[in-house]
């Protein structure tokens, strides 16, 4: 089993509690320092910009990736990292970049 990925592991239980938990904590910590930046009282007000959905994908890999890591073998350790990359890459920097050139020639041109 040297060679784990994604689609051939099985995580416990107890390490999908441990990255559920560790996504909403870091997105909730994401959130609320996006609200202390803003000086915004209540999160219906907060707004959204490419930054700070960057900004709130991030913190829950991260945070996923970090109580993963502390609560799961040494050994898929390797895997969890590649899933983590590839999350980020596929599932955030790669639309949010889209987002943010589609935003800029819309404001270019219209």
């Amino acid at each position: 089993m040297d060679n784990i990925t994604t689609s051939n592991y099985n995580a416990s239980t107890r390490t999908k509690i441990a990255v559920l938990a560790g996504t909403a904590v870091a997105s909730g910590l994401c959130v609320v320092n996006m609200m202390r930046r803003g000086n915004i009282k209540h999160v219906k007000n907060l707004e959204m910009g490419v930054r700070e959905g960057i900004d709130l994908c991030c913190a829950s890999t991260v945070g996923g990736l970090s109580a993963g890591i502390l609560v799961d073998d040494k050994k898929n350790r390797k895997a969890k990292l590649k899933d983590s990359v590839n999350q980020l890459v596929g599932n955030t920097f790669i639309p949010f970049g889209f987002l943010a050139v589609a935003n800029k020639l819309t404001r270019s041109y219209l």
